[in-house]
């Protein structure tokens, strides 16, 4: 079986179907969700390799085959549709196409994860960092109330962004002037440290009433229920029927 570097502790994780999971630390998650060269790599690895040897006559420039760029309007509707079968990164390609001065100074590394760009323009410029991750929700949609789509717009981007306080204090701000953002994250499938976050920076930037506001939607959410017991520990105030959980 496949074994690539976990992204979280770096032990062997375990490549299964379409998603690799981590034996040490219980990490997981889509392949998409790796970095692009990782990404690259597993697919190639993947391929059956065919050795073919031949003569090549002289050919032109312009019969040479490029690689297909996609305009912006089409990098959003692929989006929009959750459809990736043209170009697997459309997700990241469309951050790339419109906030062109915020990664023109980033390598091409860089952008070639969506980790690591969302990380490095979060230290930089915090509120272009949630501007990113923002567009992309709303640009998907309905499509967050798939677990997969959520894993990666939320559990991944949003856990990019959340280590930074400047970017939590950005994001609650888009929060309190936009209720379909908030129920996208707060009555996700995917529920974990970056809604956790997001509740505590609540107290931090004394946002008391907002705080209530997520909280109603957590309990609103139809995947309540299935919310971990540290969650109802972390929170037992609020929810105090399930402290014996």
């Amino acid at each position: 079986m496949a074994k690539i570097p976990c992204p979280h502790c770096g032990s062997p994780a375990m490549i299964k179907g379409n998603h690799w999971e981590c034996g040490y630390c219980g990490d997981f998650g889509l392949l998409s969700s790796l970095s692009r060269p990782v990404y690259k790599r597993l697919r190639q690895e993947s391929s059956h390799t065919i050795e073919l040897t031949f003569s090549v006559v002289d050919v032109s420039e312009d019969e040479k085959e490029e690689e297909r760029t996609f305009s912006r309007e089409e990098l959003e509707q692929m989006v929009r549709n959750w459809d990736f079968s043209e170009n697997e990164f459309a997700d990241c390609d469309l951050l790339i196409a419109s906030f062109p001065e915020a990664v023109k100074h980033l390598s091409k590394e860089t952008l070639e994860d969506m980790d690591y760009l969302l990380d490095e323009v979060s230290e930089k410029d915090p509120e272009t960092a949630v501007a990113m991750a923002t567009l992309l929700l709303r640009t998907a949609g309905n499509q967050v109330a798939s677990e997969v789509v959520a894993e990666r717009l939320i559990a991944c981007n949003l856990d990019t962004i959340c280590r930074y306080p400047d970017a939590q204090k950005a994001l609650l701000s888009e929060l309190k002037a936009d209720e379909d953002l908030a129920s996208q994250i707060f009555q996700s499938p995917c529920y974990g440290w970056e809604q956790i976050q997001l509740i505590n920076a609540c107290d931090t930037f004394r946002e008391y009433e907002l705080k209530q506001k997520l909280l109603t939607l957590i309990q609103e959410s139809p995947y309540f229920e299935d919310f971990s017991e540290e969650f109802y520990e972390d929170f037992s105030e609020e929810f105090p029927e399930h402290r014996s959980r």
